[in-house]
């Protein structure tokens, strides 16, 4: 699986998931909190969709049967993990804890608006291996987003993180809580950036999905 597959699906489902909730939550549902619930939702069915199997606290779905009854933490201090669904039941067996196999996507959800906690979990994401890693995060305006990006470009140059980049695929993905209450379109909420090189380029005119 490559990153586009995993942006492909997240742009996919975003759109179909908010539609369900916007019917049926109150205007309340936005607190980050809830937010985040809504977030992974989206990495469950991303998962059924990729054929993966997705880790994360909140996830009571899909539990280690060696820990039945057990709720998930987070695992290796990352977010959301995502295993090849294959490769993850076959490494089960005789494990009481998720089982040594590499994962094929990490992501980091950050609610904070806070740029040293934001740049915190892109670093998170680089010092582990895996094929794509997404950060997903929030400024409060396009000026603050443009900053944001920035600074992450400025860490990675500093601290030479490239390093640990390597053959995979490396996105962030900011929201415009300016727009959080009011979507017009997912393309001016979320603004989706893929690390080459040293410098994240913005992923113009995404298709977002539309009924």
């Amino acid at each position: 699986m490559r990153g586009k597959q995993w942006i492909e699906q997240f742009i996919i489902q975003t759109p179909k998931l908010y539609d369900k909730y916007t019917r049926t939550m109150p205007e309340s549902w936005y607190s980050p909190g809830e937010w985040t619930k809504f977030l992974y939702k989206i990495m469950n069915i991303i998962g059924d969709e990729l054929n993966c199997e997705v880790v994360h606290k909140l996830n009571n779905k899909k539990r280690n049967p060696k820990n039945e009854g057990k709720v998930r933490k987070e695992y290796l201090n990352i977010d959301v993990t995502f295993y090849d669904a294959t490769e993850y039941k076959s490494a089960i067996k005789g494990y009481h804890s998720d089982p040594l196999v590499l994962p094929v996507a990490l992501l980091e959800l950050e609610n904070s608006y806070n740029i040293d906690k934001i740049s915190s979990c892109l670093y998170k994401l680089l010092r582990n291996i895996t094929s794509i890693r997404v950060l997903i995060c929030y400024q409060t305006s396009k000026v603050k987003r443009n900053k944001l990006i920035s600074h992450l470009e400025k860490v990675i140059h500093d601290g030479d993180l490239t390093k640990y980049v390597g053959n995979t695929d490396t996105y962030v993905v900011v929201g415009n809580d300016d727009n959080k209450n009011d979507v017009e379109t997912w393309n001016a909420y979320y603004s989706i950036y893929e690390l080459i090189g040293k410098k994240f380029e913005k992923i113009e005119e995404l298709k977002w999905y539309e009924e």
